[in-house]
């Protein structure tokens, strides 16, 4: 129940309704972290997708010395490593509090999409949006950095 909660919240399963959520729950894992743990290594082969349930996690890249982004409860990241099969991570995450988070694998994504190719295909359409919209946000930080240079 937990995790349905959890997974409602969000945004990647906003329009699955309660059965479809149940149906998913049992392939993403729960975890917890406390204050200044690592979550995840820059660099180190992907967990896959992260859906942070409570408290905060901070991205950052090495290489971005002062730059981060604080995710909270119904963000998430590494949807595309379920796309793709999973590569290295390009950023690191480190609970700023404790933390609570859910998880889906590359595998459990593979499992999902041969049991139930309905949800994987949603998941997967809700995922490509997301990075669609990302990329606009990139594409306007790059017009402003230019337009300041």
């Amino acid at each position: 129940m937990a995790k349905i909660r959890g997974l409602k919240k969000c945004k990647l399963f906003g329009d699955m309704n309660y059965r479809e959520l149940a149906i998913l729950a049992p392939f993403v894992t729960e975890a917890e972290a406390l204050p200044e743990v690592q979550v995840v290594a820059e660099g180190e082969p992907t967990q896959g997708l992260i859906i942070i349930k409570q408290g905060t996690l901070r991205l950052a890249c090495k290489d971005v010395e002062g730059s981060y982004v604080d995710l909270g409860p119904g963000d998430f990241f590494g949807e595309l490593s379920l796309l793709d099969g999973g590569n290295s991570r390009a950023v690191q995450a480190m609970a700023t509090e404790p933390c609570s988070y859910l998880q889906m694998t590359p595998k459990a994504f593979s499992e999902l999409r041969e049991r139930h190719p309905e949800i994987a295909g949603k998941m997967a359409i809700q995922a490509a949006e997301n990075t669609a919209e990302n990329v606009k946000q990139a594409q306007e930080e790059i017009k402003r950095l230019l337009k300041t240079a």
